[in-house]
């Protein structure tokens, strides 16, 4: 999440669109970008501040990967939503959290179609987002 607003305050990046089902419980109270701002989580997801950012229970995945506003997407790596991202041509950041997902991010970085966010390193964490911002270019697959 830091990473991500580091990159809206930069201007990398103009909105936030987070799926969470239920698992706000696990962010923290707060979270401190490098510029120094400070974050009320609660108040992001009571959308009393940050009216660029949208947390949800649930989103319609297929069809934001087709809106042409999106310029990446930032998964957990799990085979439906990479080969989702792939047949829609967006560019991904991975985060894994366990099984084949660290492989999916090897594999995204190995083919050039997107990064790993490692989750113990917040610079390489915000680089991955502008390195895929940056440097790797939505597609067009060849049935679209």
């Amino acid at each position: 999440m830091t990473s991500m607003l580091e990159n809206m305050e930069t201007g990398d990046i103009d909105g936030i669109l987070w799926s969470v089902r239920g698992m706000d419980h696990l962010f923290p109270k707060t979270l401190q970008t490098r510029s120094g701002q400070v974050y009320r989580i609660r108040d992001l997801f009571d959308k009393k501040e940050g009216q660029d950012i949208l947390f949800l229970e649930w989103a319609p995945q297929v069809a934001i990967l087709h809106h042409p506003s999106t310029q990446l997407f930032l998964t957990h790596g799990g085979a439906g939503s990479v080969y989702e991202a792939l047949y829609k041509g967006v560019p991904i950041v991975v985060f894994p959290f366990f099984g084949d997902q660290p492989a999916a991010a090897i594999t995204a970085e190995e083919n050039g179609y997107g990064r790993w966010m490692k989750k113990d390193d917040q610079d390489q964490a915000t680089k991955a987002v502008q390195e895929v911002l940056h440097s790797i270019q939505p597609w067009c697959p060849a049935w679209c």
